[in-house]
């Protein structure tokens, strides 16, 4: 019986090994010349309403050439940085991109895509997540076209008419993408149309899912105008000039007058003095005030101040239903939401929350600061009322180490009268 484990300085007995094959010849592998791109790989994309956009880095010396070079070629650069040393990065249109690579290829740049930003780049870079989404879309659309529901609404000729308002209207009386198409009379839809303001006339048709209203606007539409009975004094003061324009003037030049007080009724007297109808009251009525606010303010106050931190949360909306509802990632919080719709074939709206962390910050202010600031507020507040040589003194009352009270002295000729119904 043979033994066929193989011992230290023993030889395997049996078939010969088959002889191994000889590996070819190592051969260095290529590397990438000059002025070509480097690393084109997946790139993470952000999501953006504001187009396609690519930011390139770029590795080189002379790059104040390679600018020019770009701008000559009406390249537009929507930003430049310089990271450090020899790299650079610029961001540019994606419509541009492929110009922007022949210039650097051109000018013997090594360069790579390194971010991408826009609707399409997002979606395509998350698409195993959009596929989710557009799987649930694509049974909401399945679902409403089985069914037999309004799929969307069409609202044309529209010039003076809010669209937004009228199908905002419609909604009221139930009429909005979703119902059932059954359950629609079109002399009914009519009727809702041609009973809102500023319409002469309206048709109405249902073509498959799409419900189309075609508005006649009615000739010079104008919304009325706002009116009242009478126009009282918004401040205490002294009457400087008055200008009716409808009703009877109650107060003349030099009168004192109080807030509250009628400056111009609405109505009319005859000679006599006898009352003779109604008439909205208008007109314009300027004052002399000399007028002082007294306020308790604290030095140490708390603001609210962004820490540099930001995230995104993004929501697909079709049909009323939402897909991803954004949470606030953080305990304090300021925000700003944008959003784009696309109605190519279903009213796709989709919506961007960015979420900026905030934080409280003690500060300590200096009397001269508060009595500066309270100044400028108090001027301010008659910035809409055509003031005159108005004035605003401060006199600082200080009451313990971390308290004070500002007494702030306004005084000068302004718009005094408003309008009440």
């Amino acid at each position: 019986m043979l033994n066929n484990k193989k011992g230290k300085g023993e030889k395997r007995i049996g078939r010969p090994a088959a002889p191994k094959a000889k590996n070819p010849p190592e051969t260095e592998k290529p590397r990438k010349a000059a002025g070509k791109a480097d690393g084109r790989g997946p790139e993470p994309a952000d999501f953006s309403l504001n187009g396609e956009r690519l930011t390139v880095e770029i590795e080189g010396v002379n790059q104040t050439r390679l600018i020019n070079r770009l701008k000559d070629a009406d390249i537009r650069l929507i930003d430049v940085k310089k990271p450090g040393g020899r790299l650079m990065r610029l961001t540019v249109r994606k419509k541009e991109s492929q110009k922007t690579f022949a210039i650097l290829e051109e000018l013997c740049y090594t360069y790579k895509t390194v971010r991408k930003s826009g609707l399409f780049s997002f979606f395509w870079a998350n698409r195993r997540r959009a596929g989710i989404a557009a799987g649930l879309a694509a049974a909401l659309i399945l679902f409403f076209t089985l069914t037999g529901s309004i799929l969307r609404i069409e609202v044309n000729d529209l010039s003076e008419i809010s669209r937004r308002d009228l199908i905002a209207a419609l909604a009221a009386e139930g009429i909005a993408a979703g119902t059932r198409i059954n359950g629609l009379d079109r002399e009914d839809i009519r009727r809702v149309v041609n009973a809102y303001p500023g319409v002469a006339e309206s048709s109405v048709e249902i073509t498959g899912s799409t419900l189309r209203i075609h508005v006649i606007e009615k000739t010079a539409y104008l919304p009325p105008p706002p009116s009242g009975r009478s126009v009282i004094a918004a401040y205490d003061a002294e009457i400087t000039g008055i200008v009716t324009a409808s009703g009877t003037a109650r107060v003349g030049p030099g009168r004192r007058v109080k807030a509250g007080d009628v400056l111009i009724e609405g109505a009319v007297y005859d000679t006599n003095g006898a009352f003779m109808r109604e008439v909205p009251a208008s007109g314009t009525v300027y004052g002399r005030i000399v007028k002082t606010v007294t306020e308790t303010v604290p030095l140490d106050v708390y603001e609210i101040r962004r820490t540099g931190r930001t995230k995104r949360r993004t929501r697909l909306s079709l049909f009323g239903f939402s897909i991803g509802r954004p949470t606030a990632p953080y305990a304090a919080y300021e925000s700003r939401t944008s959003s784009a719709a696309m109605n190519v074939f279903v009213p796709l709206t989709f919506t961007q929350t960015a979420y900026f962390e905030t934080e409280s910050v003690l500060v300590t202010r200096t009397p001269e600061e508060i009595c500066e600031t309270m100044r400028r507020e108090r001027l301010a507040a008659f910035i809409d009322r055509d003031a005159k040589n108005l004035t605003a003194e401060t006199r600082l009352e200080p009451l313990s180490d971390s308290l004070i009270r500002v007494h702030v002295h306004i005084q000068g000729e302004l718009t005094i009268g408003q309008t009440i119904g």
